[in-house]
């Protein structure tokens, strides 16, 4: 997956928080909000699979066939906004990553 955004909240939190006093929880920050559009859509952009999403906010600009052409069409169209670019899969690759060394 290839991306820019906004750096990630921190202290573990997923992106949105409650908010004091009980109130209703803020809208999903970036790239919170683009993949859940990608989860969401998911079923419809199958029909690309391989091919990479640009996504901004909860719209779908494009589905181009290289991450390169992706990327590319996201900085023409939303200069510094966040936007996010990602491989279509049916299933995401497992990645394991370990602190060992030796």
């Amino acid at each position: 997956m290839a991306s820019r955004s906004v750096a990630p909240p921190t202290g573990g939190e997923s992106g949105a928080s409650r908010s004091e006093g009980g109130g209703p929880d803020p809208a999903p920050t970036p790239p919170a909000l683009e993949l859940r559009v990608y989860r969401d859509k998911l079923p419809e952009l199958l029909a690309s699979e391989g091919k990479f999403v640009l996504i901004q906010g909860e719209v779908i600009h494009g589905i181009l066939a290289t991450r390169d052409e992706a990327l590319e069409a996201g900085y023409l169209k939303h200069g510094d906004k966040p936007f996010l670019v990602k491989r279509i899969l049916d299933a995401e690759p497992v990645r394991f990553f370990t602190r060992e060394l030796g």
